[in-house]
């Protein structure tokens, strides 16, 4: 919840950061109080040096999902090339059955890695901000 929170509000930070008709805008802490500018200013560059790394993981996602349409295209595409039934077809389908199989649960472990990791800079990022918002040091 403190994660959603944290977040949140370093995204709002930014927008009003840079967003000319926000400016005025104020992110209050926990307290009810406005952050300082330099508390600002330390959000921004919280959020500058992550955005790089959620951007690329976030696109690393992106490229192992149309990897795995396109896998699964083709395994599909070969699957129903293969005509009438008969055992030398059916032998060719479970392979190509296993292949299926095999491709989604690699597919599965790499999205769960990336997300692990996605989830570990998110923690990273709140336990940088957390303390703008808490005034713990």
């Amino acid at each position: 919840m403190v994660r959603i929170a944290a977040v949140t509000a370093l995204a709002f930070a930014v927008f009003a950061l840079a967003t000319p008709a926000v400016q005025d805008t104020q992110v209050l802490k926990d307290n009810g109080k406005p952050l300082s500018s330099d508390e600002m200013k330390q959000l921004q560059k919280i959020d500058e040096e992550s955005e790089p790394v959620v951007n690329k993981l976030t696109a690393t996602f992106d490229d192992k999902q149309k990897d795995m349409d396109k896998k699964l295209a083709d395994l599909q595409k070969q699957v129903g090339e293969l005509g009438e039934q008969s055992p030398e077809n059916d032998k060719k389908f479970e392979d190509l059955d296993r292949q299926i199989n095999q491709t989604i649960s690699d597919m599965k472990a790499s999205f769960n890695e990336t997300q692990q990791q996605l989830d570990a800079k998110l923690t990273e990022l709140d336990s940088k901000a957390d303390p703008l918002f808490t005034g713990a040091k």
